[in-house]
């Protein structure tokens, strides 16, 4: 079972990707600036990242693992499709983004999933963006 992630969990991991440039490590304060908090609260962060499996540090720096990777395309699958199901309700693209933000991360998967079969099991969310649920397992 994959675990779940916050809002704040989800910027740190995608700012350590997005650094990461393929396989090499990211430094804390790299990851401090390009969030905007001191060395200090990223390497907190890190650590609660760490504790979660998410992530992996050492003196080389900080690397998203396989679980940190499908935690993010999990959560940012779930929320493509809770934005897709909010568009067919009538909201526009900007106001179904906006309100999946409020509540994606505490929807539980099994009704993610649900919702996704009963939308037709669509590919992209309304702004083009692909939707993939990765395995549970």
């Amino acid at each position: 079972m994959l675990p779940s992630i916050s809002r704040r969990e989800l910027s740190y991991l995608l700012v350590i990707m997005n650094l990461s440039e393929g396989s090499v490590k990211v430094s804390i304060s790299k990851i401090a600036k390009s969030i905007g908090v001191s060395p200090p609260s990223a390497y907190e962060e890190v650590n609660h990242l760490e504790k979660k499996s998410l992530v992996e540090k050492d003196v080389d720096g900080v690397a998203v693992t396989d679980e940190g990777r499908k935690a993010v395309s999990l959560l940012l699958s779930s929320h493509r499709i809770i934005e897709t199901w909010l568009k067919n309700l009538g909201f526009t693209d900007e106001e179904a983004c906006n309100l999946a933000s409020q509540f994606d991360e505490y929807v539980p998967v099994q009704v993610v999933e649900k919702l996704f079969d009963s939308l037709g099991k669509p590919s992209k969310c309304p702004h083009g963006l692909p939707i993939e649920l990765p395995s549970q397992s």
